[in-house]
Order: structure tokens, then C-alpha cells, then sequence
């Protein structure tokens, strides 16, 4: 998959089941809690994605990885922390903030998967990620995942 064109990769039903799976969890309305369930969720996807290209998966390793990257990402935007902040208010901010935590659950769950993808397509095993080297990648492919959580 390159930057310009979409080709359909045989793992998107695996990104794409995990993408809108996040998304619903972005509905729970509990602060915290969503975040919790998207981080389990994002973790499974990227061990579906692991067993379909036959690399080893060792949760404690994907969960570093998956903080590593989500870590250096996110941190700039702290919209999933606003987002489920938000539900905190009563009625209007309960529902705004289940409205962007779904949207964000889906994006960033999505770009997870296909930063996780092209990693180990390419070889790549959880020992050898680095989210230094990854970061406009996941930019741009949260980008295409808000479109992808909309649908």
C-alpha cells in the first residue's frame, strides 16, 4: 500500500473489523473505560495481524509496542483523554464526547493496524518496531481512518 494509492491488502477485513469494533467501544459512555477497551481491542488487532503473517506475539511485547507508538503519537493530541474527559459532563458532554471518542477509537485504531500491517509485511516483529521511525505513516493513515470509521 503506498501513500498514493489504495491497494486492497488481504488484512483489510482484519483492520477493518478491529477499526469499527473500536469505534463502538469509543461509544461506552464511562471515562476510562473506553480507553481501556480501545487499548485491548487495538491489541487484539495487532495479534490477528501477527498470526496472519506468522510472527510470533507476545502480549507483553505488544502492548509496549503499541504504547510506544500510540505514546508518541497521541500524546500530541491527547484527543482520546479530551474525548473521554468529555463524558463527564452531564447530557451534552456525554454525548459529544461519545460522538468523538467513537470517531477517534476508529481512526487511531485503524492507523494502528495499518502501521502494524506494512511492519510486518515487510518482516518487521514486535522486537524490532520502532514508533520513531513510523510516525508520519500513522499520521497520515489516522487521517484515512476517520473516513474508514464514518462508514
Amino acid at each position: 500500500m503506498t501513500s498514493e494509492t489504495s491497494v486492497a491488502s488481504p488484512t483489510d477485513p482484519i483492520v477493518r473489523k478491529w477499526t469499527y469494533a473500536a469505534a463502538g467501544a469509543g461509544l461506552i459512555p464511562i471515562p476510562l473505560v473506553d480507553l481501556a477497551a480501545i487499548a485491548g481491542i487495538q491489541l487484539k488487532l495487532i495479534a490477528d495481524l501477527s498470526k496472519h503473517y506468522g510472527v510470533p506475539f507476545n502480549k507483553n511485547q505488544g502492548k509496549a509496542a503499541l504504547g510506544a507508538l500510540t505514546g508518541t503519537v497521541v500524546a500530541r493530541q491527547l484527543t482520546p483523554i479530551a474525548s473521554s474527559a468529555l463524558k463527564m459532563i452531564p447530557i451534552v458532554g456525554t454525548v459529544g464526547g461519545v460522538v468523538a471518542m467513537a470517531g477517534t477509537a476508529g481512526a487511531s485504531t485503524y492507523a494502528v493496524g495499518r502501521v502494524f500491517d506494512m511492519h510486518f509485511a515487510s518482516g518487521g516483529t514486535l522486537l524490532d518496531f520502532d514508533a520513531s521511525k513510523v510516525k508520519s505513516v500513522f499520521t497520515r493513515e489516522y487521517e484515512k481512518g476517520k473516513a474508514v470509521a464514518r462508514s
